[in-house]
Order: structure tokens, then C-alpha cells, then sequence
């Protein structure tokens, strides 16, 4: 901000003398803030659209909340079940999954749930088979869900989302702004000498 100011006051013609030196620290700073921030934007980002939490609240589910869902005669998670070590990570949701609903309060889900014709109810996880098609009455249960219910009872999940994306945006802005800096340091820089102060010397 100081060095923003120094430039306006340039623009008028006070502290002229030293004009070279406030553009060449511009520069160096502009092009510093905006190097770093970069960095930090793409590390940040990384993180945020591959990183994982790995904890049994979050693992993958499906947008209803059910944890299968019946596909080609069998139950299936929203993941390779094939592909899962004890050092992978595919069965956990990912950072920028945090803000989505199945990982927050929903009075829908607590409603349906403690509904007892609700299909939720229909078709938990206490008794079914992984290969076949679980049915209540005459319908098919093409869902299934935790036998305990809809356990998140808070929206923690969706500031963690909202404060880390948040912070990604703003550091992109503060991007823009060093790279501006950068360009009005080396504009003053280099126009520094070509103007003189308007000042005529006493003989």
C-alpha cells in the first residue's frame, strides 16, 4: 500500500529525486509477493482438489448418502473396492468434496430418516446380500444405507470447504495485485529520467 501511495505521489511530481528507487522496489517487491503467493496458490490448490482426509466419517459416498448403490447384480461403492490397499486412499473423500451435502447437516436426511416408511429405513444395511437386490414389499432398494442413521450433525465440512477455497481465490487476487505492482515499479523505473521535476536551478 505504501509503495502505491509513493507512486501517486510521483504522479505529482513530489519526491521526483528518488523515483528510480521507488519504481526498482516495486518492481522487486511486486514480482517477490507475486512469485511466492503463486506458489503457494498452486500447493494450496494441489492439495485442496487431490488431497484426502483419512478418517472412517469421510469415507466416499454417494450424494444421497447411501454408502451402495446396485449396479450390474451387485452392490457397489462409488469407488474400486478392487483397488483398495492399506496405503491407498481412493475410499476417503477428497478435500474439495468437503462442502458437498452427504458430508453435512441435512434436516432432510434426519427427517427421512426417522421416517419409518422412508426408503431410508426400507433399505439399511442390517440385512442384504452384495448380490442381490435387497426389496421391501414390492419394491427394489437400488440404495443401501448405514444401519445407524445419518450421523453428521454439523456443517464443520462445508466452512473447511468454503474457508479453503476462499483463501485460494483471494490469494489469486493478491497475485494480480503483485504482478501489478511489478509492471507500475518497472513503468517508474524506467520513465524515471526521461521527465525533469520542473524545478529551475538557482544561478
Amino acid at each position: 500500500m505504501a509503495l502505491f501511495i509513493l507512486g501517486f505521489l510521483h504522479y505529482f511530481d513530489v519526491g521526483k529525486s528518488i523515483e528510480k528507487i521507488s519504481g526498482l522496489i516495486g518492481l522487486i517487491t511486486g514480482a517477490i509477493i507475486a512469485i511466492m503467493t503463486c506458489i503457494y496458490v498452486g500447493y494450496s490448490a494441489s492439495i485442496f482438489n487431490n488431497g484426502v482426509i483419512r478418517s472412517s466419517s469421510l469415507i466416499k459416498l454417494y450424494s444421497n448418502r447411501a454408502y451402495l448403490k446396485w449396479k450390474d447384480g451387485k452392490y457397489r461403492r462409488p469407488y474400486d473396492e478392487d483397488k483398495v490397499t492399506e496405503d491407498s486412499d481412493i475410499q476417503y473423500a477428497k478435500y474439495r468434496d468437503l462442502g458437498k451435502k452427504q458430508y453435512n447437516y441435512d434436516s432432510k436426511y434426519y427427517k427421512e430418516f426417522d421416517d419409518s416408511n422412508s426408503e431410508y429405513q426400507k433399505c439399511k444395511d442390517d440385512t442384504f446380500s452384495y448380490t442381490q437386490q435387497k426389496t421391501y414389499g414390492s419394491e427394489k432398494c437400488e440404495y443401501i444405507w448405514d444401519k445407524d442413521g445419518v450421523t453428521n450433525d454439523s456443517v464443520k465440512y462445508k466452512y473447511a470447504h468454503d474457508n479453503w477455497l476462499t483463501a485460494i481465490i483471494l490469494s489469486v487476487f493478491i497475485v494480480a495485485c503483485g504482478l501489478g505492482l511489478a509492471v507500475f515499479g518497472f513503468l517508474l523505473f524506467k520513465n524515471s529520467g526521461s521527465s525533469t521535476s520542473g524545478h529551475v536551478p538557482v544561478k
